[in-house]
């Protein structure tokens, strides 16, 4: 019997919505019916974006929703599939146009005190149903706090890894690399350079 390799290696795709939240699963059934009436793959994009668990949908931060907009037209509405953030670093905010899943309380006062306006997906999909000037915005996936346990092991050369657990400070981190180097000579191996 053959088999078949290119199949095996494929990654499952969620194909509906796991989330408990019927605004969720309703919003995702709206932009599967646009985007097979439609022609425009934004509409996909946000439905495969609305499958995604809570974890991988990103918060965005409002400075990277302003940059985005600053090159497009002034009608354009910027698309968020997850949270929107306040960004204490600037101040000025120019009148914006944005959708998302869900505003902070800060962002939404200071996106309507600067004379923009804040929509939800449904009404986005309401108002844009082709997608034009819309411009979908998505999060750092790196920006999470679990990413800081991601890489190569802590206590080895070069790794800003984080140890899981209690936190460990720089002397103890050196006496973890001394260890480290003292079995490697106890083993036979070669010791680690001092670079």
């Amino acid at each position: 019997m053959a088999v078949d390799k290119e199949a095996c290696k494929r990654r499952p795709v969620r194909r509906e919505v796991s989330a408990s939240n019927k605004y969720i699963k309703l919003l995702s059934e709206v932009y599967k019916v646009l985007a097979r009436r439609t022609d425009s793959k934004i509409n996909e994009k946000i439905n495969k974006r609305l499958m995604k668990s809570r974890a991988n949908r990103h918060p965005v931060p409002l400075k990277r929703i302003k940059g985005e907009l600053e090159s497009e037209s002034p009608n354009a509405i910027a698309a968020v599939v997850g949270s929107v953030l306040d960004s204490v670093g600037f101040m000025e905010l120019p009148p914006m146009r944005i959708a998302a899943l869900r505003f902070s309380r800060s962002v939404r006062q200071r996106i309507l005190k600067a004379g923009g306006e804040c929509f939800t997906l449904d009404q986005l999909a309401q108002m844009r149903p082709t997608g034009t000037d819309v411009i979908l915005v998505s999060g750092n996936k790196k920006n999470r706090h679990n990413q800081v346990f991601h890489g190569p092991a802590p206590g080895a050369r070069h790794s800003f890894t984080l140890p899981r657990g209690p936190r460990v400070n720089k002397r103890e981190m050196h006496g973890l690399r001394a260890s480290v180097r003292r079995w490697r000579v106890r083993a036979g191996l070669q010791p680690l350079s001092r670079v």
